[in-house]
């Protein structure tokens, strides 16, 4: 369209264009020049970016390009910068990334994203437990959006954050702990199934011939063992620190061979396994008992 008549003056292009002048000159002459105006591409905004702590960043410029300069705010890149693309692992909770860019027809643009760096704050409040055969325990993850426990079997809901597990051996779990940002983090924890020995609360020594031996059942292995009866007064009326005499034998009911009278005696056990755990019977080293007659 037409512009005006003055001899010079300023106008915006949006679009290539082509812009013509005519001008008479000394002497009535008529002339005349054509400029073509081509405009370069605006530069493209790249989005800021959201990460989990350790991941490489890839981030590549859009377009041609005579040179592209990359900065960082937090450090100078280590990574692979290749032309329109940097690939580096951002340090710090978050960075700014600035690009200097200047494009073939010599024109400069500066542009800038930020990197954050999702941060992980999952933790679990035990790495081992023990448990006796049969038993459960509840195992603890925090700082999730959501968690996944591996392996999952024996366990009440392996995406809960406390799952109950009842392991029938001994199994490492290992739980996987994901933020918001999806980023995720995992720990180990360790359950150990123990043996736990076993042992009834009454008994009745009549001969009739059934339960006629207080026992104590799945004890097996101790090193060292001491276990004792004692009646109400105190009175130790059974001690042996044999385990044929404890589990398999047990006690008849008599303290020197005299059948001692019915009611409540108590059991009091002192000793270590192999491996150094103490030795529990019903989960205690003590526990009470009724004799029937």
């Amino acid at each position: 369209g037409y512009l005006g008549t003055a001899p010079s003056m300023g106008i915006t292009i949006e679009a290539d264009d082509f812009i013509i002048a005519i001008y008479d000159r000394v002497g009535g002459c008529l002339d005349g020049e054509v400029w073509e105006v081509l405009i370069d591409p605006p530069i493209t905004e790249l989005p800021d970016l959201l990460v989990c702590a350790g991941d490489t960043v890839n981030v590549t410029m859009p377009g041609e390009w005579r040179s592209i300069t990359w900065t960082s705010r937090n450090r100078e890149f280590e990574g692979v910068i290749n032309e329109n693309m940097v690939s580096y692992v951002p340090q710090g909770e978050t960075d700014l990334i600035t690009i200097q860019a200047e494009s073939f027809r010599g024109c400069q643009y500066t542009t800038n994203f930020e990197v954050v760096v999702s941060q992980l704050t999952g933790a679990v409040a035990a790495t081992e437990y023990t448990v006796g055969e049969g038993e459960s325990v509840t195992l603890e993850a925090s700082g999730g959006r959501r968690y996944l426990w591996l392996p999952a079997e024996n366990l009440s809901n392996p995406n809960s954050p406390t799952p109950v597990a009842t392991p029938d051996i001994s199994t490492e779990y290992t739980v996987f702990i994901f933020n918001d940002a999806g980023c995720s983090e995992e720990f180990k924890v360790y359950v150990e199934v123990v043996q736990v020995a076993f042992a009834p609360d009454v008994f009745s020594p009549n001969g009739d011939g059934r339960n006629e031996r207080f026992r104590v059942y799945d004890l097996d292995g101790p090193v060292d063992m001491t276990f004792t009866i004692f009646d109400r007064a105190g009175n130790r009326v059974f001690e042996s620190s044999r385990l044929s005499e404890v589990a398999a034998q047990g006690w008849d009911g008599t303290n020197n061979g005299t059948p001692v009278p019915a009611g409540t005696y108590f059991w009091k056990i002192n000793g270590t396994y192999a491996d150094g755990r103490k030795i529990l019977i019903n989960g205690d080293t003590k526990g009470a008992l009724q004799l029937i007659r």
